[in-house]
């Protein structure tokens, strides 16, 4: 939702660079993930997620090293 409550998508905000804010974060979040076939009401997923973000940023400092 926009600052006068206008329901837009995540492309049309980009395109006309409009800051947004979710209607319902939880579901919208849920939502994404499920489209990309992964659940995130699993427990165990979201905790696989953290280790795969603390790699990925783990694997950018290593880069910025060399």
């Amino acid at each position: 939702m926009d600052m006068y409550n206008n329901i837009l998508t995540p492309e049309e905000a980009a395109f006309n660079k409009t800051t947004v804010t979710p209607y319902n974060a939880l579901k919208f979040i849920q939502q994404q993930f499920a489209g990309l076939g992964f659940d995130v009401s699993k427990k165990e997923n979201r905790i696989k997620m953290i280790a795969l973000l603390e790699e990925l940023d783990r694997l950018s400092k290593e880069k910025l090293k060399f």
